[in-house]
């Protein structure tokens, strides 16, 4: 699934993230809301926890590139409870630009083509499962 150099890119990359996890996840959100207002809207009653704990669950993800497909249940769920909150298709692709473009901060001169392109494989990748549990839950409520 993912090459020994992606996996390498992609730790060595969310690494300076980890102790600002707090701090990431903020950036992240507030990059967000700046990128698309109507986010702010959707998330606007999460604050603290909910915004670290989506930064633990790119950490697990991290954690996890050796075998992603044990994550599938999980992001399968999550799509489906984002699609019941009214996330929309466009709207994942659109926050894995902005989870890519805050760590591309985060490490600035040391971010390459290669980092860019390992987070596109590992967040489309995100991205698709969680859209999985999104037109599960829409059929299911069809």
């Amino acid at each position: 699934m993912f090459t020994p150099d992606e996996i390498d890119l992609i730790r060595t990359s969310f690494a300076p993230t980890m102790p600002i996890g707090a701090k990431a996840a903020a950036t992240m959100f507030d990059n967000l809301f700046q990128a698309n207002s109507e986010f702010e809207a959707l998330f606007s009653e999460i604050s603290g926890p909910p915004k670290t704990m989506f930064w633990a669950t790119l950490g697990l993800i991290v954690n996890n590139l050796e075998d992603l497909g044990s994550l599938d249940v999980p992001l399968t769920q999550l799509g489906a409870r984002h699609a019941n909150m009214g996330a929309t298709p466009e709207r994942y692709g659109m926050i894995a630009d902005v989870v890519i473009g805050t760590i591309a901060t985060i490490n600035g001169d040391d971010w390459t083509g290669a980092h860019e392109d390992a987070w596109e494989h590992v967040m489309g990748l995100v991205v698709d499962k969680m859209l999985d549990g999104a037109a599960t839950a829409q059929s299911t409520a069809a």
